[in-house]
């Protein structure tokens, strides 16, 4: 099992290193700049992105949703988190396809292409990545629920 980073203030661009007795085992020491950097790459954009609200065009709130479920316009909804997850409980009427799989099933899903898809997981983070993954192969009307299962949860909408 690979140790931990050892993060250490730089002096003039060059990381101070650190000596262990651990034998032949040695952490990996980062730069402060690169850790920061790791920390937005991995943690705080994804975050960001999930956070967003429901200003942008390419999503829809949880009221707005509910009010087109069942009726001839409703959007097809995708729900993304693994099976055991959509089994405790989801929005009504949605599709269950966890978002490793799409890539696998992509070709089926071109056959829906045209139509317009809402996609949510628990937080957001997965929706994002199928959301972005469905408009790179050609899908246009793809959005993103505003809050995902976790606010819709929370606002006490019906749960399947």
């Amino acid at each position: 099992m690979p140790k931990p980073f050892v993060v250490l203030p730089s002096s003039r661009g060059i990381a101070a290193r650190v000596q262990f007795s651990l034998g032949a085992f040695r952490r990996p020491v980062l730069r402060v700049g690169e850790a920061l950097r790791l920390f937005l790459v991995l943690v705080a954009a994804p975050f960001a992105l999930a956070c967003r609200g429901g200003s942008d065009p390419a999503s829809i709130t949880a009221k707005e949703l509910l009010e087109r479920l069942g009726t001839e316009n409703a959007p097809i909804v995708l729900d993304v988190r693994t099976p055991v997850e959509y089994a405790s409980g989801h929005v009504p009427g949605a599709y269950n396809l966890e978002d490793r799989m799409v890539p696998y099933r992509i070709e089926e899903l071109k056959r829906l292409a045209d139509r317009e898809i809402v996609v949510y997981c628990e937080v957001g983070p997965r929706a994002r990545w199928v959301e972005g993954y469905l408009r790179q192969n050609g899908f246009t009307k793809v959005r993103h629920l505003v809050g995902d299962f976790s606010g819709w949860r929370r606002n006490g909408f019906p749960v399947e």
